[in-house]
């Protein structure tokens, strides 16, 4: 079992992530967007390489859309989520070149 003292650290959540949080899928937040296009943005932890995606999907012009970026640091991952997530309530679609 890989140690997660520090990596797991999660500054929306103002807390280390839980073993249970960590196991099984990975996905450990799901951000669920209102707005002009609503959808959702998901955080996938991949414990064994210390890496955060993130996938944001909604519907615009009645076609499911994503956005996927993978293997990014939790802190830079969390980030990226929450810029999705105000994008998508504000009638923007993030693509995965927006942020880092």
């Amino acid at each position: 079992m890989t140690d997660q003292t520090g990596w797991a650290q999660s500054q929306l959540l103002g807390r280390e992530l839980s073993r249970a949080e960590l196991d099984d899928s990975g996905l450990y937040m799901t951000i669920h967007v209102g707005g002009p296009l609503g959808g959702d943005v998901m955080l996938e932890a991949d414990v064994a390489e210390r890496q955060v995606s993130v996938t944001a999907r909604w519907t615009a012009a009645d076609a499911h859309r994503e956005a996927r970026v993978t293997g990014m640091p939790m802190t830079d991952a969390e980030e990226l989520a929450a810029q999705w997530a105000d994008e998508l309530s504000a009638g923007q679609e993030p693509h995965p070149t927006n942020g880092r």
